[in-house]
């Protein structure tokens, strides 16, 4: 089992719903990987309508994920999103998560 998502939950209203939603899906020992934006002030996408989050902060992320059954969880920054804004290029980080349901005996 391997429940992924990337670039996505940033445009979701309602994470904790789709989280719920994972954890339900996913067996245990099974596998999840969420890539997404760190948090940011808005600046990547600027003042889009359908975006709904300017990013992650990582430990409230790992919190919500152990508390839907979660463990094992390792994040990484593992790529840097560049856009241009006037004459300057900025970067925004992306990390990885990834973590296994919690077997229950």
């Amino acid at each position: 089992d391997l429940v992924s998502t990337s670039m996505t939950l940033h445009h979701v209203p309602d994470i904790d719903r789709v989280l719920q939603r994972f954890s339900e899906i996913t067996k245990p020992g099974g596998w999840i990987a969420v890539a997404d934006l760190a948090a940011e002030d808005g600046s990547f996408h600027g003042e889009r309508a359908d975006v709904h989050h300017h990013g992650f902060d990582e430990t409230v992320l790992a919190s919500k994920l152990e508390s839907l059954g979660f463990g094992e969880l390792e994040t990484a920054h593992v790529h840097a999103m560049r856009r241009h804004h006037g004459g300057t290029v900025l970067e925004f980080p992306v990390f990885l998560m990834t973590g296994r349901k919690i077997v229950t005996r």
